[in-house]
């Protein structure tokens, strides 16, 4: 779970705190996810900096870093890939973008006539894989 500070808690089932982890970047983590190797990775974004780090042994790594994006929504996939959705810094475009490696192999924008599919606004675009395994977005912010 995290809140509106730089701090990170790890629960089991239970509620009972497993790990704790300080983010230490000045910025407070967004859209957790869990990798295939139960490794904690997080987002963090500024007006003028994004990135998704990785919590390992000897602290946080970024392992990806946006200049002109934001993270608002990531997940790994079952076969190990990642998913992030992104927002431009000035907030009218959206994507989803899927790494691999830490390479980015897809990315998802457009439909086929070039209109947007995500709508940017007030909420996150969030991100999920269901067990297909297809591409599963939300879009609270698009009109009909």
């Amino acid at each position: 779970m995290n809140g509106e500070n730089e701090t990170v808690v790890c629960l089991n089932a239970s509620g009972a705190e497993i790990e704790r982890t300080e983010t230490d970047l000045g910025l407070r983590p967004i859209n957790l996810s869990i990798t295939k190797d139960g490794r904690l990775v997080f987002a963090v974004y500024s007006s003028y900096r994004g990135s998704v780090c990785k919590v390992t042994d000897s602290g946080n790594d970024k392992i990806i870093t946006f200049s002109n994006w934001k993270p608002i929504g990531m997940c790994y996939t079952a076969s190990g890939d990642f998913l992030v959705s992104l927002e431009s810094k000035d907030e009218i475009k959206i994507k989803i973008a899927c790494y691999s490696n830490l390479n980015i192999i897809q990315e998802i924008q457009y439909d086929q006539i070039g209109r947007p599919i995500y709508a940017a606004g007030k909420y996150y675009v969030l991100v999920e894989e269901n067990t297909n395994p297809d591409i599963c977005a939300s879009d609270p912010n698009k009109k009909r």
